[in-house]
């Protein structure tokens, strides 16, 4: 069994990062999106260090991720062996 985290955001800053896809499935303003744990802000090291974090306390063992974010989210997969 696996724990999921789906990534609906992910980017050096809140402002940078496009979460209109996920607005607009949700319904939720992209402020109210930015809080949630499947946006993650920061340099690849601290998104790293972030989803490190979520795997050792909630036991998050699988991240999905959508394809506007992967290029991103690309930079930290090697931070994260």
């Amino acid at each position: 069994m696996e724990l999921n985290l789906f990534v609906a955001g992910v980017g050096q800053q809140v402002a940078d990062i496009d979460l209109s896809v996920i607005s607009a499935a949700t319904g939720m303003p992209a402020g109210q999106l930015a809080e949630l744990p499947g946006v993650v802000v920061g340099s690849p090291q601290q998104i790293a260090d972030t989803l490190l974090r979520y795997h050792d306390e909630f036991g998050i063992s699988y991240i999905g991720v959508l394809e506007d974010h992967m290029r991103t989210l690309a930079e930290v997969i090697p931070l994260l062996r």
